[in-house]
């Protein structure tokens, strides 16, 4: 095949995702207004159908839902991800109620189109304040690492303490994904709106990668690197109770207040506290729109700011 039809062939391929993207938008349009329009039916009020697509596409926007694909498959911790984000807006508890209701009942309508086997709101959350919110700090994931005793656990929560993914993408990642560089290695990660992006982490992250492979990791008809012992996909509860697990053993005596998603926004905590920029924190943590990264770590570049505005006042050279 020559130069020009490699040219043809590519231009052929981004055409026909251009047209699968455009339809799947245009069922989503359907979908969603169908689900409105049975709002104004049972309600009689035109104000509850425009409040409720306004907070929709602000939930659209924040999710990356370009697609009734997307849509469908938004999970649990998608919806955790986002009331963590209207936490930090500080948002009154109803005016997070507010924002979310209408989503919970969106996919409570899916369920019952049997668009979906179950809602992603079947995990009841309890609308928070933001002292409740957890975090790792760097003492307390060294801790954590060095106390883990199986090679599975280990290599995961390595991963994800210096990639900062979510609970989808490194569940998700295959075994031919881990590449090793000069000074450790990098993963391929597939995130929302099938974006690609390249992640590093160091070399003893990688020496557990391989001891889990060699030792530990069940044999498998699939490539997925992180497996059950029965060599199925790791489930989302399942990863959960693990994680509250380990720090259990591990002497967190607060561990019931953590889920999995802590992992993400102690990853993004700690590199802000060891300089990465905003910036750079967007694209390792893989947000289309800085105002998100921002919006949720805004705690963290204050504090390295009020910080770094007391160690170079100028009278500290007097």
């Amino acid at each position: 095949m020559n130069c020009i039809d490699l040219w043809k062939n590519k231009l052929y391929n981004v055409v026909v995702l251009r047209k699968q993207i455009e339809r799947g938008r245009a069922k989503m349009i359907r979908e969603v207004e169908i689900f409105l329009n049975g709002l104004i039916k049972n309600d009689g009020k035109d104000n509850t159908y425009n409040i409720y697509k306004k907070n929709l596409e602000m939930w659209f926007d924040f999710q990356e839902i370009k697609t009734l694909d997307d849509l469908l498959k938004i999970t649990s911790f998608d919806i955790e991800e986002y009331n963590y984000f209207l936490v930090k807006k500080g948002l009154s508890v109803n005016t997070q109620f507010n924002y979310t209701m209408p989503i919970k009942q969106l996919y409570n309508y899916f369920y019952q189109r049997g668009l979906i086997d179950k809602s992603p709101y079947l995990l009841k959350y309890k609308i928070r304040n933001k002292k409740e919110t957890k975090f790792l700090n760097t003492q307390d994931a060294l801790k954590l690492i060095r106390g883990l005793k199986k090679p599975r656990d280990k290599a995961l929560y390595s991963l994800i303490l210096e990639t900062g993914m979510r609970y989808g993408e490194v569940t998700n990642i295959c075994i031919k994904d881990i590449q090793e560089s000069e000074d450790g290695g990098f993963v391929r990660v597939i995130g929302k709106g099938n974006k690609e992006r390249f992640l590093g982490f160091s070399k003893p992250t990688l020496n557990y990668i391989k001891d889990y492979i060699v030792n530990d990791r069940p044999q498998a008809n699939n490539d997925i690197l992180f497996i059950t012992k029965h060599g199925n996909k790791i489930d989302k509860r399942n990863i959960n109770n693990n994680f509250k697990s380990v720090l259990r053993k591990n002497g967190f005596e607060d561990y019931k207040d953590f889920h999995f998603h802590c992992l993400r926004h102690s990853f993004a905590s700690i590199q802000i506290e060891n300089g990465a920029n905003v910036k750079e924190l967007q694209e390792e943590l893989g947000h289309s729109d800085i105002s998100t990264t921002l919006n949720i770590y805004s705690h963290v570049t204050k504090n390295k700011m009020v910080n770094r505005m007391s160690a170079n006042g100028l009278l500290n050279q007097l």
